[in-house]
C-alpha cells in the first residue's frame, strides 16, 4: 500500500531528501515567519513595510519553485518541463 513510486538506491533517496532539506523546505518555512510577519505589519498599519517584505517573500518563493524543478529533472527529466 505504501510502496515507493520510484525504486531508488538508499542513497540516492537521502541526497533528496539532503536537497529538499537544504534548500526548498528551509525557504517555505522561513516564508512561513515572513508571512506572520506580514500578518502583523498590517494589523500595525505599516504598509509599506509589509510590501517590501511581501517583495521579498516572493521572491523567494519564486526560488522555490526552481529548486523544486531542478530537483525533479534529476529525478525524472520527461516530468519536470
Amino acid at each position: 500500500m505504501n510502496e515507493p513510486l520510484i525504486d531508488w538506491d538508499p542513497s540516492d533517496r537521502q541526497q533528496v531528501a539532503l536537497d529538499l532539506q537544504d534548500s526548498a523546505i528551509q525557504m517555505v518555512v522561513g516564508n512561513l515567519l515572513r508571512f506572520q510577519a506580514l500578518l502583523t505589519l498590517l494589523e500595525k498599519g505599516r504598509i509599506e513595510e509589509a510590501a517590501d517584505l511581501l517583495h521579498r517573500t516572493l521572491a523567494t518563493q519564486r526560488a522555490v519553485l526552481g529548486d523544486l524543478r531542478r530537483l525533479m529533472t534529476r529525478i525524472s527529466p520527461a516530468t519536470a518541463s
